[in-house]
């Protein structure tokens, strides 16, 4: 079950927020110092992140760029459909 500031009373609702965004800034800030301390720790952590950062950006670059392809595909296939329809289909001379 989530955790949520709606579930306090209405009057505790400000105190709810505070204690929980106290709870998340001491979790983000403890590994601060073991970052700056330990330089090879440090390094992973960029590592991990740019690591992280190139893939969430491949799979951005595969998933929209593929899909404006095949619409791009489909838009050439139905074009040469209709030269082909175009180009079969006897003419009337009169």
């Amino acid at each position: 079950e989530r955790v949520t500031i709606r579930k306090a009373p209405h009057r505790r609702q400000p105190m709810a927020f505070a204690g929980m965004q106290l709870i998340y800034t001491v979790v983000t800030l403890s590994a601060a110092p073991l970052l700056y301390f330990f330089p090879s720790l440090h390094y992973l952590w960029l590592l991990f992140l740019v690591s992280f950062s190139t893939w969430n950006g491949s799979c951005f670059y595969f998933e929209v760029f593929s899909s404006r392809y095949e619409e791009q595909l489909k838009q050439l296939r139905l074009s040469a459909e209709l030269a082909d329809l175009a180009t079969s289909t006897p003419q009337n001379s009169t």
